[in-house]
């Protein structure tokens, strides 16, 4: 059904809009006051400042109907190129329902892609994209002007040791806010789990949480591992639920940006 598509969709189209720090044009502003998430802000600085993005990212996406049957499986394959606001997902193959559709889905993606050059130039800003990024979190330090946390109190998870907060992060524009918690390592202050909710609701879904789990690599970057995207929506009596696991891997340092040229240096020497 159309609506079905239109499902699958949101759900395989969350994994094109890859953004692994805050989008530009936040105020800078001083660190949240509790000394565990300056931590984690300080964690997720290092790696910011590092340039630490995935090369690789896959995302397997199943569209449920009511009575818990399958209505369409899809699994997107993407390559991540640029770091941070100028970053791009590439399509390197896509299936759905067992059928290669990678053509149609790199079409789709420039579309996308169009559509959102278009809204930028009309609006004149960077579009906020950060609520539908995969590896969202709330942690970096040019948008904590946005973020409000609180300390809830020790937890565990997979065994360590870990302090929950839940936190608030406002939307530019006035769009809304995200809503969730997170699990900070009790000792270092280490991000290891977010789990996020919008506020209000995309129209026609009735739910929709973000889980991201985050790890340290071999060479001490803090890195986004896997995530998953769950939600239900609809119209009238068409009821779907959703799903989404993502996994990145090949973490590298992207290449810096060249400086700009020096217009003394272009001119040719005098003779």
């Amino acid at each position: 059904m159309r609506r079905s598509r239109r499902l699958w969709a949101m759900a395989a189209g969350v994994g094109a809009l890859l953004f692994l720090t805050a989008p530009s044009g936040l105020r800078a502003a001083a660190p949240a006051a509790d000394p565990l998430w300056e931590m984690a802000v300080a964690v997720a600085r290092r790696s910011e400042q590092a340039r630490i993005v995935p090369h690789m990212m896959e995302m397997d996406s199943v569209i449920k109907k009511r009575d818990g049957s399958v209505d369409h499986r899809g699994t997107l394959v993407f390559k991540i190129a640029g770091f941070g606001a100028d970053a791009e997902a590439q399509v390197v193959s896509a299936t759905r329902d067992g059928k290669d559709v990678t053509e149609k889905a790199r079409a789709e993606e420039e579309r996308n892609r169009e559509r959102a050059k278009r809204d930028q130039e009309k609006s004149g800003e960077a579009r906020d994209t950060v609520e539908l990024s995969p590896s969202y979190h709330p942690f970096a330090p040019e948008a904590q002007d946005r973020v409000s946390a609180s300390r809830l109190g020790p937890a565990r998870l997979d065994g360590r040791n870990a302090v929950l907060f839940s936190f608030t992060q406002r939307l530019a524009r006035g769009r809304g806010v995200l809503a969730g918690k997170a699990w900070l390592d009790a000792q270092t202050g280490e991000p290891l789990q977010v789990e996020v909710s919008p506020v209000p609701l995309p129209k026609h879904v009735d739910r929709m949480l973000t889980r991201v789990r985050f790890e340290l690599t071999p060479e001490g970057w803090w890195v986004p591992i896997r995530s998953e995207i769950q939600g239900e929506g609809g119209l009238l009596w068409i009821r779907r639920t959703f799903e989404s696991r993502v996994r990145f891997w090949d973490f590298h340092q992207a290449p810096k940006e060249p400086a700009p040229a020096d217009e003394t240096s272009k001119a040719p020497p005098h003779e």
